[in-house]
């Protein structure tokens, strides 16, 4: 990810920093805004950034916005760093998170999970360093969430007589679950950090989702037979990546 700076008013003294993701996956430019990040665009492969300054002039009313946004909320705060402790809600778990310097010599960053601690072994600095202690964090946090998340799946899906393909356990940055036609329900690991009471909702929605691929009358009306009170849940979970660490959005 590259790091630039943008006068986007010729008469104003404030500069706003953005950052250019580059995706193999993206078919167009797209632009978000999120706390201590800043704003955040993504653009395919092969894409002519020298048009990047020009997106952002056109944009600046909307990311102005955004910004706003997120300061009236109150998610512009600081995290603490680096971090020192998580909160899993889902499993009713904390875990500590420790460094440790890497021996003399070795500069391949490393992670092991050990009890209730979170291990990441570093070459030197780490204040420095978000984004890979945000992808060895993150890295680690998938395979715990698989754990979890697998079992209760296939306990929900027993007891509410649906099958699905296979179950992937994902990292995706606005979705907390989706469901897709081949039979495959993704499942985001930063569910952890919800209550199970949430966690619960989002897997009985995708699988609510092997029945009714939209979210129609039909859907809802499924789904809160399933769970009662759906749509109040839906609209808890909305709100829940509060939850979830900033920092992560790194990963």
């Amino acid at each position: 990810m590259i790091q630039y700076q943008l006068q986007l008013d010729d008469e104003g003294p404030e500069l706003h920093a953005y950052s250019v993701r580059v995706s193999g996956r993206a078919r167009s430019v797209s632009l978000r805004v999120l706390p201590d990040l800043g704003l955040e665009i993504t653009v395919p492969r092969r894409f002519d950034q020298s048009a990047i300054p020009e997106i952002v002039r056109e944009n600046r009313e909307w990311i102005e916005q955004a910004v706003a946004d997120i300061k009236s909320r109150g998610l512009d705060k600081r995290e603490p760093w680096p971090p020192q402790q998580l909160q899993l809600a889902a499993i009713n778990q904390q875990l500590n998170i420790t460094f440790a310097e890497l021996p003399e010599g070795s500069d391949k960053w490393r992670a092991e999970m050990q009890a209730d601690q979170l291990v990441l072994m570093t070459p030197g600095s780490r204040a420095d360093q978000r984004d890979m202690v945000a992808r060895l964090v993150a890295s680690l946090l998938k395979r715990k969430a698989r754990q979890y998340l697998e079992p209760l799946t296939a306990l929900h899906a027993e007891e509410q007589g649906m099958t699905y393909g296979k179950l992937s356990v994902r990292g995706q940055r606005t979705l907390w679950g989706s469901y897709s036609s081949s039979g495959t329900l993704s499942l985001n690991y930063k569910l952890l950090f919800l209550p199970p009471e949430l966690v619960d909702y989002v897997v009985l929605h995708e699988l609510a989702h092997t029945r009714h691929m939209d979210h129609s009358r039909a859907f809802w009306r499924l789904l809160d037979k399933m769970i009662p009170g759906a749509r109040d849940l839906d609209d808890q979970v909305n709100d829940a990546a509060t939850l979830v660490p900033r920092w992560l959005e790194r990963a």
